[in-house]
């Protein structure tokens, strides 16, 4: 694996050296112990993610599609993934959390201008959760039910956060039960573990004086990524309701509409105001809880792909931003239907007027 996107806090291998001399020096004068406390405060994997979302939003879909989303070049960038031991089956359902790894590698091909920035290979591992987890931070804020213990053990090594929402079934008061009580009680993990390591740095430095510590309330993860999956069913329906309407005939506009295919429409949405309404203006809870330089991004998914559009370009169906969204979790890149949220004012519905 490169050291690229391998470590938060060391992300060239000059930097990485210069925290691995420092450690080395903390070894030497405080001892191993309080060089174990610093590395885990310091280092953290940028590639473990979690996958969270109620019974069947298509989480365990969306890891299944991974592969074979990699398996074609988009403007010069090439993607290719080598699965792991297990690997994800669309349609069962996840009764328990389950972990996918896999190896995932970037290159720019020969004659196709700049390398891309994140170029290199990636060890990644993303973790599958049951639906019901969701159902049990809705019912009960303060749930310490074995999947909700399990997740917040995990959420300590996680980097990622990948919300899956059902664009066609959202759920939406589900996700206006549980979308605070999750950030909360992750932020509190992050918190706790952060007073954890530092009071236990200050007993090994100064002990015997008192601890005061007050870290800032923040989710640990560095990307969030709110998946619209199902779009493509989205975007049937919302064709088919459209060429039903009474109203067609007297609308020029609405007529031009109907000509457009699903996926031609869905490229039309708005991303962010989509997933506003899907969870009931949660994205900017998620933002005002990231740190300043995590990152959060809308994705429309679709799994499947669009049938209509693999008829009229006479090839076979492929999943639709299903590439885009892990190229996004992996490096951070951005290429559409990626949309991301910089700051509060992205959520603005009107943040494009006066823009040329």
């Amino acid at each position: 694996m490169s050291d690229q996107g391998r470590w938060s806090s060391a992300e060239t291998p000059g930097q990485r050296a210069e925290s691995e001399e420092s450690l080395r020096r903390l070894a030497e004068q405080y001892g191993a112990e309080w060089a174990e406390l610093a590395a885990s405060a310091w280092f953290r994997p940028q590639n473990d993610g979690i996958l969270l979302g109620p019974p069947s939003a298509g989480k365990t879909s969306f890891l299944a599609a991974l592969q074979a989303a990699c398996e074609r070049v988009v403007d010069g960038r090439e993607l290719s993934m080598v699965p792991g031991c297990e690997t994800a089956l669309p349609g069962i359902p996840t009764l328990e959390s389950r972990t996918y790894g896999f190896q995932l590698h970037s290159r720019t091909l020969p004659g196709q201008g700049k390398t891309a920035e994140g170029e290199g290979s990636y060890s990644i591992r993303l973790r599958d959760t049951p639906g019901n987890l969701l159902c049990d931070l809705a019912a009960n804020s303060a749930s310490t039910s074995g999947v909700v213990a399990d997740f917040l053990a995990d959420s300590r090594s996680a980097s990622w956060l990948v919300l899956v929402v059902d664009s066609v079934n959202p759920q939406l008061e589900l996700w206006r039960g549980c979308l605070a009580p999750l950030v909360g009680r992750l932020v509190q993990e992050r918190t706790d573990a952060a007073v954890q390591v530092a009071g236990s740095a200050h007993k090994i430095l100064s002990p015997g004086e008192p601890v005061f510590v007050e870290p800032e309330r923040r989710l640990a993860v560095q990307r969030v990524l709110v998946v619209i999956n199902k779009i493509d069913l989205f975007g049937t329906t919302a064709m088919a309701d459209l060429r039903r309407s009474p109203e067609l005939s007297l609308d020029p506009r609405l007529r031009a509409f109907a000509e457009l295919t699903p996926e031609e429409l869905v490229l039309r949405l708005d991303p962010i105001q989509t997933a506003q309404e899907l969870l009931g203006g949660g994205l900017g809870l998620l933002r005002s809880a990231l740190a300043p330089n995590a990152k959060l991004a809308v994705a429309l998914v679709s799994c499947m792909g669009f049938q209509e559009m693999a008829k009229r370009e006479r090839r076979r169906q492929r999943a639709f931003g299903v590439r885009e969204a892990l190229d996004y979790l992996a490096v951070g890149h951005v290429a559409r239907p990626i949309t991301p949220i910089h700051t509060l004012t992205d959520l603005n519905p009107n943040r494009w007027e006066g823009r040329t």
